[in-house]
């Protein structure tokens, strides 16, 4: 179990009931994701990446712009999906060794949430913008009809078949499809 917090991550092996640093000081951590030993943190400074549990860290932004802001992470089917300040959503399938543009359609824009069920990517954004892609990026579609038009999209979340996004700032609230 892993949690982050400002300039840190944090590590619990029981479940929460007690936790412990994860490695050295990673700076403005804004999302955790993981498969197994292998742990990925969105931060104000990029993504970082460890093999063993969160033990140590590294720096992997080959192929993400540069001074990469990483607002949201998400590990889904061998590929690490990111979204960024500015310029959309990218992906690795080598954890992290290469980064690639997925972005036909999400661009210029803060992509502050990602999530995935079924093999459907979905995008949280500003200006209340969801979209998704069932080619892990390549192709967007804009999902927005009754959405409000003003704040940014921070959470989505799937469940029994209802897609919800969290939005906030100033269209506060919660909506379904």
């Amino acid at each position: 179990l892993f949690a982050g917090y400002e300039d840190r991550v944090f590590r619990s092996s029981d479940n929460g009931n007690t936790w412990q640093q994860a490695g050295e000081n990673i700076t403005s951590t804004r999302g955790l994701t993981a498969n197994n030993n292998d742990v990925y943190a969105a931060t104000g400074g990029g993504v970082y990446f460890s093999s063993n549990n969160g033990l140590n860290w590294s720096l992997i932004n080959n192929g993400l712009p540069e001074h990469s802001h990483i607002f949201s992470i998400l590990y889904n089917n061998g590929s690490v999906i990111a979204g960024t300040e500015w310029t959309g959503v990218y992906t690795t399938t080598n954890n992290g060794t290469n980064w690639f543009a997925a972005n036909n359609v999400i661009t210029s824009t803060r992509v502050y949430a990602i999530n995935s069920v079924n093999n459907i990517l979905f995008a949280g954004s500003d200006g209340n913008l969801v979209s998704s892609t069932t080619d892990n990026g390549v192709n967007w579609t804009w999902l927005n009809n009754g959405l409000p038009s003003l704040g940014f999209i921070g959470a989505i979340y799937y469940y029994n078949n209802i897609l919800f996004t969290g939005f906030q700032q100033p269209s506060k609230g919660i909506y379904y499809s």
